[in-house]
């Protein structure tokens, strides 16, 4: 690989467009400039073309890649020309940014791209257009390694190289795994590891159901109670664990089954014997019983044959009585209808007798009937009385509405004639008010325009005397700031002269007794330059160039101030012209009181033109309805002469037919009250003649009937009789008494009650508990015999389970044994591995030993052979791993010893050499990638004059080949013993690069 030329483009620090020719530089260059300038961009721009990351910290979370310094719309570009495997490439990288929109305000995301193009026959042929990804494979496949082992191998940061000379095993392991590829062998050690703990957990569900497996064995042997079965204890003593247990257990519980099966035999032939005597027992006993409760149920019966007696009479007479219930219930209705009838006629005879005036006695049928027909006749009368009662009504209506018009047309024409008089005396007022001011309105149009311009002038010339007062205070500010640009200026000006005439002082502040200085390089300072009282520093300086620039951004803000206040007292002279405050004033009033006058002369014109549409309009409803009043009245005069005589006659035709009754209603209410009062009176006697005459034919009836049932009177009857309920329950209680009494007869004559009493009485008693004692023997028994089957069974198919268990996993047993030993081996924790080495650290410990020696080659010549890097892969304190220690032989004590015995010079020395002897194994290891194009970091500081020699010899000798190696550092003498250079310098616009080669200098 060997770099051409790059080109950023706001880009870091770079705020504009740099170039860096890499071929003009050919050899060995120097790369320097201040802290903070942009050094480290450059070679982030390199990485950044290559792999589309920067390294390092700076590529963490999401960088910022282009350049704060530069202009708006521009955009981040590095474009890198290089040689890759034998191709010339051309690598255009733009990062993702936000640019300004083309429309509008904001921004809009840009993404990404990457442009590919390969130099062919002297044209540039392209191979990648605007895809990253694309670029991505094709540069991964060139290049051969990968991003953490090109910033190893093409740029040497010697920080990390001390750190990694006296870092441990563990931190050494993983710089180098990133650098080699041991991808298969931590493969091999990630793989044996889930091996082993995949089969350990095998294993431990193996162990786990063995052990389930024993466990319920021994559960199922202690569940037998009772037997003869070995306890656990003796098991364990007696047989070997697991299979051998079970087996022993299972014999145990197939004896302990077969006795077991015994017992039960015997104590059923028991059992049986004893039932069949309890059930003969209880046989004889319960038919004694029963004898015994029968002849007391008998006796009971028979003492009540009085009360049985009783009730057959009782039972006689209900049902003889039952016969006459509907007669007797007709004859008592009769009664109830006669005496509410009765009832009904006394009250009507009142009434009637009221409305008479007549005595009791003398109220009879035919006085009734008298009456009734003349209040009859005198109804039908009213028909033609209802029709002159309308008649009379509607002639009274028409009478009242006459009046009533005739009542309204006065007031009516009395305000009608005031109205149109009122509106003649408006109409003359309004043309009086419309010829005084119609004049004087037709102006408000040009005084309010007056007015408007009136207020603008005196706006104007008001603002202007605020703005004249503004300006003055203006010039004062800006000539304070003027002058305040000027002493801050010439205080910086002799700060900084002071500093400079003061730098040597400064420098010797910065020296250290045995530490090179940064000048002359040398180590001792016989006579260092002292500060005096008037010393200043870079802050001192920083700080007046702070405050002369604020001085320098207020005086021009004071400026542009001073300039827009001035263009506003033109704008404002323009409108105002050379009217003051007062004269502005005055004459805006004035034109404010002529627009007064002239609006309210316009507002009485239009208030005139109002009024004047207003008594037109009512003088012309006002002639009309005067007229219209008067045809009223006179009309209704008219008809009040017609209806007042036919009103008088129909009133006295009406007053012969109703006489005293108010009207014909009430007449004819009275009349159909009196009818109604004399009807009833004429029912009611009709309906107590009927009543009575209905009861006494029953009573006849009934009493005839009483005689041919054996009831001598009409009590005796109702004595006797009885509810349908109560006859049902006196019948079926002489039944059931009956029936009973036979039952029991005939029940106490069965032989079967007296046949076994011949022997002596057995007490079922003690028979039952002899038979309640062998039953719990006999369950007792069964239950041992049912659990002994069970566990007998239960431990036979355990026992064959734990042997099928022990064959089947015996492999796997095996396996994790073997897989579990090789892990650890190879973890280094174990299997024989003494040195506590891994696998991984075993291979990259061979390829620290060849980093080791490739590094020897070049400390040994920086060192004049007095230091060589050695691999030692001696045991760690503490039980550390081990594999990976790195010693420094020392030729001039001919002892090994740590790397971080060296001093700071040493330490660079060591370093460096590690760095390249690590550069050509990783190019070995990639494929014997040629990389042309070298950058080492800083370091050179710690040197003395000698080493520098030393190192800037090896360094020349890596150019051997035409190789390009660039040196980043502060160190000036290198500047005058490099002549080709890349200078960065900062500045506040942004960063650039100078470039000076070894031909132009």
């Amino acid at each position: 690989m060997r770099l051409h030329r790059l080109r950023v483009e706001a880009f870091g620090p770079f705020a504009g467009t740099e170039e860096v020719d890499f071929d003009d530089l050919a050899g060995l260059f120097l790369l320097h400039g201040p802290t903070g300038a942009g050094k480290s961009s450059v070679l982030d721009a390199v990485c950044f073309a290559l792999y589309g990351q920067v390294p390092g910290a700076r590529a963490s979370g999401r960088p910022r890649l282009r350049s704060d310094h530069a202009a708006e719309g521009s955009a981040p570009r590095v474009t890198l020309e290089v040689t890759l495997a034998g191709r010339r490439l051309e690598i255009t990288r733009s990062p993702e940014w936000h640019r300004p929109k083309k429309r509008g305000a904001g921004t809009t995301r840009a993404p990404a791209s990457t442009d590919v193009r390969e130099l062919v026959h002297g044209e540039w042929q392209v191979l990648v257009g605007r895809r990253s990804d694309e670029a991505g494979l094709l540069l991964k496949d060139l290049l051969g390694m990968g991003m953490d082992q090109f910033t190893k191998v093409v740029m040497l940061p010697q920080g990390e190289f001390a750190a990694f000379l006296r870092s441990g095993a563990e931190q050494r392991a993983e710089v180098l795994g990133r650098l080699f590829d041991i991808d298969r062998y931590a493969a091999a050690e990630t793989w044996l590891r889930e091996e082993r703990v995949r089969l350990s957990r095998l294993v431990e569900v193996a162990d786990g159901e063995r052990d389930r497996l024993v466990a319920r064995a021994h559960e199922v042997a202690s569940s037998v109670a009772g037997t003869s079965l070995p306890s656990p204890d003796e098991l364990t003593l007696a047989e070997p664990p697991g299979a051998g247990q079970v087996e022993a257990l299972a014999r145990a519980a197939t004896v302990a089954l077969q006795a077991a099966r015994e017992e039960l035999d015997r104590t059923q032939v028991a059992h049986d014997l004893a039932a069949t005597q309890l059930a003969s027992a209880t046989d004889q006993a319960r038919r004694r019983h029963r004898r015994t409760t029968l002849e007391s149920e008998l006796a009971r019966l028979q003492d009540g044959d009085a009360a049985h007696q009783a009730d057959v009479a009782r039972l006689d007479a209900g049902r003889r009585a039952a016969q006459l219930r509907i007669p007797l219930q007709q004859w008592d209705a009769a009664g109830e209808r006669s005496r509410a009838a009765d009832l009904r006629l006394e009250q009507a005879r009142a009434s009637t007798q009221s409305l008479l005036g007549l005595p009791a006695a003398a109220v009879t049928a035919d006085t009734v009937r008298a009456e009734l027909a003349d209040r009859t006749d005198a109804l039908a009368r009213l028909g033609s009385a209802l029709a002159l009662q309308s008649q009379l009504d509607a002639s009274r209506a028409r009478l009242a509405a006459c009046r009533r018009e005739r009542d309204d047309a006065d007031p009516a024409i009395a305000q009608a004639t005031h109205d149109l008089a009122a509106a003649e005396q408006l109409h003359q007022d309004a043309e009086a008010q419309l010829t005084a001011h119609r004049e004087r309105a037709g102006t408000s149009l040009a005084a309010a325009r007056a007015v408007t311009q009136a207020r603008a002038v005196l706006d104007a010339a008001r603002d202007l005397v605020q703005a004249a007062a503004e300006l003055a205070l203006v010039d004062d500010d800006c000539r304070a700031g003027q002058d305040a640009e000027l002493v801050a200026r010439r205080h910086w000006l002799d700060v900084r002269e002071r500093r400079i005439a003061g730098m040597s002082a400064e420098l010797a502040l910065g020296l250290r007794p045995g530490e090179p200085c940064l000048v002359c390089g040398g180590t001792e300072h016989p006579a260092p330059a002292s500060s005096t009282a008037s010393q200043v520093d870079a802050d001192d300086e920083r700080v007046a160039q702070l405050a002369h620039e604020r001085a320098a951004t207020a005086s021009q803000q004071l400026a542009a101030r001073r300039t827009g206040v001035v263009a506003r007292c033109a704008e404002l002279r323009a409108v105002s012209g050379t009217s003051d405050v007062a004269t502005a004033t005055a004459d805006m009033q004035r034109r404010v009181d002529e627009l007064a006058r002239a609006e309210a002369a316009a507002e009485v014109v239009r208030i005139a033109e109002l009024s004047l549409a207003a008594a037109a309009q009512s003088r012309a409803d006002a002639a009309p309805r005067l007229e219209a009043a008067r045809q009223a009245s006179a009309s209704a005069a008219s008809r009040l002469g017609e209806l007042e005589p036919l009103v008088a006659e129909r009133q006295t035709a009406l007053a012969a037919l109703i006489g005293d009754d108010v009207d014909v209603p009430s007449r004819q209410a009275r009349l159909q009250a009196e009818i109604g009062v004399l009807t009833t009176w004429e029912a009611a006697d009709r309906e107590a003649t009927a009543t009575r005459r209905h009861r006494d034919d029953l009573l006849n009836a009934f009493e005839a009937a009483l005689a041919d049932l054996g009831f001598s009177t009409v009590p005796a009857v109702r004595d006797g009789l009885l509810e349908p309920a109560e006859l049902e329950a006196c019948r079926d209680g002489v039944e059931r008494y009956e029936l009973t009494l036979a039952e029991l007869r005939a029940r106490l004559a069965d032989p079967d009650l007296t046949a076994g009493d011949d022997g002596a009485p057995v007490d079922p008693a003690q028979l039952r508990a002899e038979l309640t004692e062998l039953s719990g023997r006999l369950r007792t028994v069964a239950d041992r015999q049912a659990v002994g089957a069970q566990a007998a069974q239960s431990l036979s198919r355990l026992s064959a389970q734990l042997l099928a268990h022990d064959g089947v996993h015996h492999d796997v047993r095996a396996r994790a044994a073997h897989v579990a030993e090789l892990s650890r081996c190879l973890d280094g924790t174990g299997g024989g591995n003494v040195l506590r080495m891994r696998l991984t650290a075993f291979v990259l410990a061979a390829r620290l030993e060849e980093v080791a020696a490739a590094a020897t080659e070049r400390l040994s010549a920086m060192s004049d052979g007095r230091f060589t890097l050695v691999h030692t892969d001696e045991l760690a304190k503490s039980g550390a791993r081990s594999g990976l220690g790195l010693q420094v032989l020392d030729s001039w004590t001919g002892v090994a010893r740590d790397t971080s015995t060296l001093s700071g010079g040493e330490t660079f020395l060591a370093s460096l050499a590690l760095a390249l002897g690590l550069a050509d194994v990783v190019q070995a290891e990639a494929g014997g990638t040629t990389i042309e194009t070298l950058f080492v970091d800083e370091g050179f500081g710690t040197l003395d004059e000698d080493a520098l020699e030393d190192v800037m010899g090896v360094l020349d000798g890596l150019r051997d080949g035409g190789r390009t190696v660039g040196l980043v550092s502060h160190v000036r003498e290198l500047r005058s013993r490099i002549p080709s250079q890349l200078e960065v310098r900062r500045s506040r616009t942004g960063s650039s690069i100078v470039q000076r080669s070894s031909a132009a200098s």
